[in-house]
């Protein structure tokens, strides 16, 4: 939403799609940073919320839900590309999301992700097909 972000500032709301054990670390490391998280996932007692997260249950495609988040929130992120990227372009018009909707549709398709490389000029960023 922003060009150029501001600090984010101990107290701020971060949303959270997704609330397993990355967002719980991340809840767990922020909590102590004086931050607060809500978690948007449709699994009841997520990792997240189990770390003290406030927790949303519902789907990540429920744009009454989101409109919600975005309103109570600073910023979002995601967790894990298994989102809706749908979802998350709505969702990045409302509220800064700083990885936006673009590297999750990247990363939702395995042939866009390996010709990323080629079509950004960068010629470094392959790995050898014996070394796997």
């Amino acid at each position: 939403m922003t060009s150029v972000p501001e600090p984010l500032l101990p107290g701020s709301m971060i949303g959270l799609l997704g609330g397993g054990q990355l967002a719980q670390m991340l809840v767990l490391a922020g909590h102590a940073m004086g931050f607060r998280f809500i978690v948007l996932d449709p699994a009841p007692n997520c990792p997240a919320a189990l770390a003290g997260a406030t927790q949303i249950t519902a789907a990540y495609d429920d744009f009454a839900v989101l409109a919600e988040l975005a309103d109570a929130c600073d910023v979002v992120s995601y967790e894990f590309e298994n989102v809706n990227a749908d979802a998350v372009a709505w969702l990045e018009e409302r509220v800064d999301l700083p990885q936006g909707s673009q590297l999750l549709r990247i990363s939702q398709n395995r042939l866009r992700e390996k010709n990323l490389p080629a079509k950004t000029g960068c010629s470094g960023c392959s790995f050898p097909k014996n070394n796997y």
